[in-house]
Parts: C-alpha cells; structure tokens; sequence
C-alpha cells in the first residue's frame, strides 16, 4: 500500500492514531494488538530518511532509540524491522 492509502486506512479505524511527519516512505501499513489500529513503520526506512537529511547511521539510530521510548500513549506507531 502506498502512504496515502494506509494513511486514510488507519485513520478510518482509529481518528487518533499518531503519523510521524516526514516519515510518510517508511509507512508500512497499520497492525493491531488489541485496540485500537496503529501505524507500522519499516525501522530501516527511517533511518535511512534521517541519513539522507543529513544525520550519520549513529545519530539517526540514536534519534529514533529516544523517540521510540517517548511512544507512550496507545495510538502511537510501532516500529519493526523487515
């Protein structure tokens, strides 16, 4: 599926799901444990975005390590290596 696809998707099962902003290639479609829907996005995908804006491997795997612990709340996304 292509973002926009598994962005109204999602959006569809759970209005407050949490999209990362900048991050719309390495959504990779939503999952669900339990309730609600929440968006999957492809680890590697991410960091490699981060490397191309301008960030070494070390500094995007360390910006998403501290974002990842941020994730709190049930509709935040989820991160997997694929």
């Amino acid at each position: 599926m292509r973002y926009k696809e598994i962005a109204s998707r999602l959006k569809e099962t759970n209005s407050k799901a949490i999209l990362i902003d900048g991050f719309d290639e390495a959504l990779s479609g939503i999952t669900q444990n339990k309730e609600p829907f929440v968006g999957v996005y492809d680890l590697e995908k991410c960091i490699a975005l981060l490397v191309e804006s301008g960030m070494t491997l070390q500094e995007s795997t360390g910006y998403l390590e501290s974002k990842m612990q941020e994730y709190k709340s049930e509709n935040d996304p989820v991160f997997v290596s694929l």
